[in-house]
């Protein structure tokens, strides 16, 4: 199934009209769905007065969520294994976790302010203001970014990284086992050896033996 491409952006409804910070952001609502497919969206904007509410989900596939550089708000992702979800730099940069389980993830990203200082964090999903996301996958990977400035392919690093140390531990593991296993032949060929000693030993003491009752005969 071929994967679903998105480029999106909130649009105010007059680029003329510019809020004051005091008025409350109209909402746009997201939804992005697939049964059986990768899902690749790019929110690159989010203009002043508006705010998001996006659900993004697939059953089996990955999504790659690259987030404007002004979300500001919670984000829930749910996946089977916490391990599924990969966070780029400077969305990770921004990132505060606020509650994670093995299935489950809430995070705040917090949008840097004019000044360069951090804005408040949203603390919940419940807010009726500001950006929230519901991200999930039932079987597959989540990887998360900040749009124009976080690149995929760090992601692609980060998987042959850990592809590379799990083929090391796969060599060495292989290696341990060859390790045991010589050193278990060894110890088994002395065994042996040592038992053939000791069966010709106490042959040798019954042959020295009187009346053939052996050496450890009853006198």
């Amino acid at each position: 199934m071929p994967p679903i491409n998105l480029d999106l952006a909130a649009v105010a409804e007059s680029e003329r009209s510019s809020p004051s910070p005091a008025s409350v952001k109209v909402p746009t609502c997201i939804v992005v769905s697939s049964r059986h497919g990768r899902i690749n969206l790019n929110l690159f904007e989010i203009q002043p007065g508006r705010s998001i509410d996006l659900n993004v989900e697939t059953r089996h596939g990955k999504i790659v969520l690259l987030l404007p550089p002004t979300y500001d708000g919670p984000l829930m992702f749910q996946t089977r294994y916490a391990s599924s979800v990969t966070f780029l730099p400077e969305f990770a940069a921004r990132t505060r976790t606020l509650r994670a389980t093995d299935r489950e993830t809430l995070v705040v990203c917090t949008a840097p302010s004019a000044s360069g200082a951090p804005s408040m964090p949203t603390p919940s999903l419940e807010t009726e203001t500001g950006d929230r996301a519901l991200v999930r996958t039932r079987h597959g990977r989540i990887i998360v970014g900040i749009s124009g400035l976080d690149r995929i392919e760090d992601a692609a690093v980060n998987g042959n990284l850990f592809q590379k140390l799990g083929e090391l531990f796969e060599v060495g593991g292989k290696l341990l086992g060859r390790y045991v296993e010589g050193h278990a032949s060894a110890l088994e060929r002395k065994l042996t050896e040592k038992s053939a000693v000791l069966t010709r030993a106490l042959d040798d003491m019954k042959a020295v033996a009187p009346d053939g009752r052996g050496a450890f005969g009853n006198k």
